[in-house]
């Protein structure tokens, strides 16, 4: 019998599982639309698309713990979008694209991203200051 998956784990994937977000990754094998529940699965993943059709979104904290993720593109043109400290753990990643409706502050968490090299951000509602 297989041991059972550790919590991030089960709590990422329950999260972008549901129906309402919607989560693409690739690790080189393909595309899928349902994340593995397997920890060394997840951990193979090097690109990773979500996009959220929520009103309010909050990014799973357990994204940080996938230490082989390179590029990160998120997509929640419906309402803002958190971005937990956790992602900060990212520290492979180089790639982050962000598309939101509204942004008032940039994440502190980007700038402990030691490891990006490139940066887009696209806001529909945003205003400068």
């Amino acid at each position: 019998m297989a041991d059972s998956p550790p919590a991030w784990v089960k709590n990422l994937c329950a999260t972008l599982n549901e129906e309402k977000k919607y989560a693409i990754w690739t690790n080189g094998n393909g595309i899928s639309h349902k994340l593995p529940e397997d920890e060394a699965a997840l951990q193979a993943i090097s690109k990773m698309t979500i996009r959220f059709s929520d009103k309010a979104s909050r990014l799973p904290a357990e994204l940080g713990q996938l230490k082989n993720l390179r590029t990160l593109v998120i997509l929640c043109n419906n309402a803002p979008i958190e971005i937990p400290v956790e992602m900060a753990q990212l520290q492979n990643l180089q790639e982050f694209s962000l598309s939101v409706s509204e942004l008032s502050v940039l994440p502190p968490v980007i700038g402990k991203l030691n490891n990006l090299r490139h940066l887009t951000i696209r806001c529909a509602n945003c205003r400068r200051h």
